[in-house]
C-alpha cells in the first residue's frame, strides 16, 4: 500500500511540475508579448533617416557631411552668433529641399553656419525631387498612420483623424508625421 501511495504521489508531483513548465500558460504568453513590445517600443528614440543611401542622425555635429555629399545651403559662409540658431534650407542635386534648424551651441564664439550643428530636419513630400527617403523603422512615404504606430510603437499623440502623429520625450518633440487623406505628406525630426 505504501508503494502505491508513494508512486501516486510521485506521479502527481511529476504532473504538477510539468504543468507549471508549460510555455502555453497565460503568464508565459504574456511574457512573450511583453518581450515583443519591448523590441519595438522606443525604436523612434534612436531615430535615423536615410536619404539616397546616406544615414543621418540628429544632431549632425556640423554641416560638413552634407557639404561632402553635395548639399548646398544659401546661408553657408555666414556667421552665427554664440548660442543662436537659424532656420534655413538645404538642397541636393536631386531636387530635395530640407528645411533645417542650425544652431551654434558654443557659449563664446561666433561660428560659420557650416560649422554649427543641424538640430532639425523637415521634409515635405512635394519637395523630395528624385531623392529616396527612408524614415525611422524603415518607413517610406507610402506608410499609413497605423503603420507608423505599428512600427515605431505607441506615440505621445495621434490626432483623432490620424493627420498628425507625435513622438516626444521629456516634453520635447522628437518626431512628427503629417498625413493628408491617409498619405504621409510631411516629416520632422528634432534633436
Amino acid at each position: 500500500m505504501r508503494k502505491v501511495v508513494g508512486l501516486g504521489l510521485a506521479m502527481l508531483l511529476s504532473i504538477s511540475v510539468l504543468t507549471g513548465c508549460s510555455s502555453n500558460t497565460p503568464k508565459a504568453n504574456k511574457e512573450k508579448e511583453e518581450e515583443k513590445e519591448a523590441d519595438t517600443v522606443g525604436i523612434w528614440k534612436e531615430a535615423e533617416i536615410q536619404i539616397d543611401g546616406e544615414t543621418f542622425k540628429l544632431p549632425l555635429e556640423n554641416s560638413k557631411k552634407l557639404i561632402k555629399l553635395g548639399y548646398t545651403c544659401p546661408d553657408y559662409g555666414t556667421r552665427l552668433p554664440d548660442r543662436m540658431y537659424t532656420d534655413t534650407s538645404i538642397t541636393n542635386n536631386k531636387g530635395l529641399i530640407i528645411s533645417a534648424k542650425i544652431k551654434n551651441f558654443d557659449m563664446e564664439e561666433t561660428k560659420l553656419m557650416e560649422d554649427c550643428d543641424v538640430t532639425e530636419f523637415t521634409i515635405e513630400k512635394e519637395n523630395v525631387g528624385t531623392s529616396e527617403i527612408i524614415f525611422p523603422g524603415g518607413l517610406t512615404w507610402d506608410a499609413t498612420a497605423d503603420e507608423v504606430v505599428k512600427v515605431l510603437g505607441e506615440a505621445k499623440y495621434v490626432a483623432d483623424d490620424k493627420t498628425l502623429i507625435i513622438y516626444e520625450e521629456g516634453g520635447v518633440i522628437r518626431l512628427e508625421f503629417n498625413f493628408y487623406e491617409g498619405a504621409m505628406t510631411r516629416f520632422r525630426m528634432f534633436k
